[in-house]
């Protein structure tokens, strides 16, 4: 038994799906140092959930080298580190579907910050942020790819949400390719 689940766990061809949350930091560091760095190239989708800016910042030097990553969910993450880890994801060759779900208001978010941020194959978004505006959303869209199919937003009600001609404006110009659009305010 023990051998066969070795081979099972050592088999390249099976990918691996992570959740990490709420964990003390010594977990945190063993399960860097046994799980993800070992098979950091198996690993397809990853859920990080409650992580400081010390697990964060683990992650961050060795995130290049996820290069299976397709799928990225940040839960109750504060939105200074949001920016700082999304930098990195331009790196990852398959990285196609982001899901952010942040705990505090949205800020800093300009052209400086979002710059480089280019997710050339990222065709799935999903932000659910009770505190984001429509520029912010807008200038983080505008300097992404334009390969979105799939855009999910969930956040607090606000009136300049419901204007449709800036929608229209944004999504002809910078969602060509959008099949889903879902806001739920």
């Amino acid at each position: 038994l023990n051998l066969r689940y070795h081979s099972l766990v050592n088999n390249t061809t099976f990918h691996i799906k992570i959740n990490i949350s709420s964990i003390s930091k010594n977990i945190f560091e063993s399960y860097c140092k046994h799980i993800l760095i070992p098979y950091q190239n198996r690993i397809y989708s990853m859920m990080m959930e409650n992580l400081f800016i010390f697990y964060l910042s683990l992650l961050l030097h060795t995130l290049s080298q996820y290069f299976l990553l397709e799928i990225l969910i940040l839960k109750n993450i504060e939105s200074n580190h949001i920016i700082s880890l999304l930098s990195h994801l331009s790196l990852l060759p398959n990285f196609s579907s982001l899901i952010i779900m942040s705990i505090d208001h949205v800020h800093n978010v300009n052209k400086q910050s979002l710059g480089h941020l280019i997710l050339s194959n990222l065709t799935h978004l999903s932000f659910q942020n009770e505190n984001i505006s429509f520029n912010q959303i807008k200038l983080f869209i505008r300097n992404l790819s334009h390969q979105l199919q799939v855009f999910r937003f969930s956040t607090e009600f606000d009136i300049t949400y419901l204007n449709a001609n800036q929608w229209q404006e944004l999504i002809l110009s910078h969602m060509p390719y959008l099949r889903i659009f879902d806001i739920e305010l």
